[in-house]
């Protein structure tokens, strides 16, 4: 039996370790959208889990943020192969 991948996944399904490009971020909360693009969290970044528990801790260029489980439930990657 095979299984397909989605090509565009939470970056929330992403272990440690694991890489992706930013593909966009889907919030109904616009103040929580301009603080994680003032933060670099944009379309086309690549991203690096380092951690995912107690919370997720992502890597963007030289910046280390830690994240909100629901927060990376809500930043759409696309995985690096």
């Amino acid at each position: 039996k095979s299984t397909i991948d989605t090509i565009v996944t939470p970056l929330a399904k992403l272990k440690p370790g694991e890489t992706g490009k930013l593909v966009y971020v889907l919030t109904r909360e616009h103040p929580q959208l301009h603080k994680l693009m003032s933060l670099g969290v944009v379309p086309g970044v690549t991203v690096t889990v380092h951690q995912v528990f107690p919370s997720f801790v992502i890597q963007i260029e030289e910046t280390h943020l830690a994240l909100e489980e629901e927060i990376a439930e809500d930043i759409y990657v696309r995985r690096a192969r």
